[in-house]
């Protein structure tokens, strides 16, 4: 089982999900929350809950808050179960990406933003506010809430290649992983290969990934996971 607390996180189809930069708070929800007496808003902050071979569902901690409140059982329509964007639905050359924030880490030498324009095309890209290319149709948020984003459908792919030589810890990934599968996604290495989680080093099971993950593919699967290896083969080569 796999559980995500996100409690900044725009819920899907809310106004917070299209202020730039991603996430940030409207003067609207400012005010809701200095005059509120309750903890969480009305339009961010949620659980993702996966469990194997059961579905990944996503509630809003709002609702739990009541339910906390008033001990009243919480609607089954507030849990909503989850899916990734179904791949008939749009075309490759408009995926949408969800990166994280620091790209000199998540990304130091530009190799995602060179995958973009290899799949959505020369004028995918644009400058930020710095004169550094980044990528038009992204969102970028740090943390695991990256794959509750793309489980739901708000986004298509999520990239991760950290500078050479650092490995991630098993608990940076994991649950992350599950939220996505169940969700019908997939997640691999750049080279389109499972990762093993319960990988042993020795006599013990190691903290970290194994030490040949050179970076980690998420997406809501088929012809859009095939695009990103295949992209990442070329750009790399």
């Amino acid at each position: 089982m796999s559980i995500l607390g996100c409690p900044n996180l725009p819920l899907a189809n809310t106004p917070a999900t299209t202020t730039v930069p991603y996430g940030q708070w409207s003067e609207e929800e400012v005010h809701e929350s200095e005059s509120s007496t309750l903890m969480f808003s009305t339009s961010r902050g949620c659980l993702f809950v996966a469990v194997k071979d059961c579905g990944c569902y996503e509630v809003p901690l709002h609702v739990l808050e009541q339910y906390m409140l008033n001990k009243e059982d919480t609607n089954n329509k507030e849990w909503k179960k989850l899916h990734v964007t179904k791949c008939d639905s749009k075309p490759i050359s408009q995926t949408k990406f969800c990166l994280g924030v620091e790209r000199k880490f998540s990304d130091p030498k530009g190799i995602v933003v060179k995958i973009a324009e290899e799949i959505n095309g020369k004028d995918s890209l644009t400058e930020d506010k710095d004169g550094i290319q980044d990528i038009k149709n992204c969102i970028r948020l740090d943390g695991q809430g990256k794959y509750g984003l793309l489980a739901r459908g708000d986004a298509d792919c999520f990239l991760r290649l950290p500078k050479q030589g650092y490995v991630d810890f098993v608990w940076d990934v994991s649950p992350g992983y599950l939220v996505l599968k169940e969700g019908g996604g997939e997640m691999t290495d750049v080279k389109g290969h499972q990762i093993d989680f319960s990988h042993i080093g020795g006599t013990e099971r190691r903290a970290k990934l194994p030490d040949h993950v050179r970076g980690i593919f998420g997406s809501c699967g088929g012809v859009f996971h095939k695009a990103l290896v295949e992209s990442y083969s070329k750009v790399t080569r």
